[in-house]
């Protein structure tokens, strides 16, 4: 009796890998690199810059760095980053080191839904507990991008507050600087 097997499986293999060959299921992807630069580089005391921290090559991490805040005690800050959203996405925010030391912190950051490249953030000290001359990170913001192009990154509405008046009085005399990010495919 003669075995099928070996005149049955040679053509069957060829079509195998012929259709494997054939096949192609894989999922375009973008290896990206992003560059940033501040818009001031010597920001001086009594100002509030942003600086791209180490992170992998396709994310983009800026400190919201505080830079000797002597005008006044630090209980907290709000402001907008505001962005191209059609180049970056906003990821995360992760804790900052300044204000940490004084107490229990309190971070707060979201898109506004009528304007998605812009990220409205809030950090606050809990009680009336103060940071002086505040230099450090307050909190940081993680960036993913979703295409190549420049996209400035930028401070609106932004104040420090004192713990004065239930935490609502602004520290006056203060410079904010952003920056802008490039990415590149």
């Amino acid at each position: 009796m003669k075995s099928w097997f070996p005149v049955f499986s040679i053509p069957i293999a060829i079509l195998f890998f012929i259709s494997l060959h054939g096949c192609d299921d894989s999922v375009e992807t973008y290896d990206y690199s992003i560059s940033w630069t501040m818009d001031n580089q010597s920001p001086g005391s009594n100002s509030v810059f942003l600086a791209s921290t180490d992170s992998e090559p396709d994310e983009l991490i800026l400190a919201v760095d505080l830079n000797t805040i002597s005008n006044g005690s630090v209980h907290g800050a709000y402001f907008d980053l505001v962005f191209r959203d059609e180049v970056l996405f906003f990821d995360d925010i992760l804790d900052g080191n300044v204000l940490e030391p004084a107490g229990s912190v309190v971070y707060n950051a979201a898109l506004d839904p009528q304007d998605p490249g812009r990220l409205i953030v809030g950090v606050s000290l809990l009680g009336d507990t103060i940071v002086t001359d505040a230099s450090g990170v307050l909190v940081f913001v993680r960036f993913l991008p979703l295409r190549s192009g420049t996209c400035p990154v930028g401070f609106e509405n932004a104040r420090i507050l004192t713990a004065d008046n239930g935490g609502t009085y602004p520290v006056t005399g203060i410079s904010w600087y952003g920056g802008y990010a490039t990415v590149l495919e």
